[in-house]
């Protein structure tokens, strides 16, 4: 079992209705995702962020599912411009150590098949998570600080083209196909407060 949990705060500026649309978004993506067995939407209490997520998923071929559903890229294009800090991660009770280079595998793989949402998390000022893309991975954090700040290089650009990053720490062998079939029960579905700000 995976939960997928992320937690956020909200750009200054931003309106009430836009808000409300972002968490809409996150709430569809838990009821039209086959995958998602359960999820919750939220205020997040007891930390540096204001709102949250979880979405509870069986395996990893679910998981890519999820990550690649098209209830989730429109939750994507409408909610990633409105945020300013950002952290996803995940826990598991799969007790296989390589479970979350496995996770990230399938994050990276995402990020390079689609870089209008690499873009979308390039964006972000403040983002930690499963193969971070762009200003946000660990490894070229300082040499993309640099870059944000100066005009002459595009966000998320490199010699080698529109949205090629250089962070490819993780690359996807994985086949989530090859896995056992994700169940097709739903178990039960939290429904989340109603935002309010």
């Amino acid at each position: 079992m995976i939960h997928h949990c992320v937690r956020f705060t909200v750009k200054p500026g931003t309106t009430p209705e836009q808000l409300e649309e972002a968490l809409a978004g996150l709430r569809h993506q838990g009821e039209a995702i086959p995958s998602v067995q359960s999820f919750l939407v939220g205020r997040d209490h007891g930390g540096a962020y204001e709102w949250g997520a979880t979405f509870q998923i069986a395996d990893l071929e679910g998981y890519w599912e999820y990550l690649v559903h098209p209830a989730h890229r429109r939750t994507d294009e409408i909610g990633l411009p409105l945020v300013d800090q950002f952290v996803s991660f995940d826990i598991t009770d799969d007790p296989d150590p390589e479970t979350g280079n496995r996770i990230a595998a399938l994050h990276q793989r995402r990020f390079d098949s689609d870089p209008e949402l690499t873009a979308l998390v390039c964006g972000i000022n403040q983002y930690e998570g499963s193969a971070a893309p762009g200003p946000h991975a660990a490894s070229h954090s300082a040499e993309w600080r640099g870059r944000r700040s100066s005009a002459a290089a595009p966000l998320c650009s490199t010699s080698a083209g529109p949205a090629r990053l250089p962070c490819r720490r993780f690359r996807c062998s994985h086949d989530p196909g090859a896995l056992s079939p994700t169940p097709t029960k739903r178990v039960g579905v939290l429904s989340a407060p109603q935002a309010s700000r």
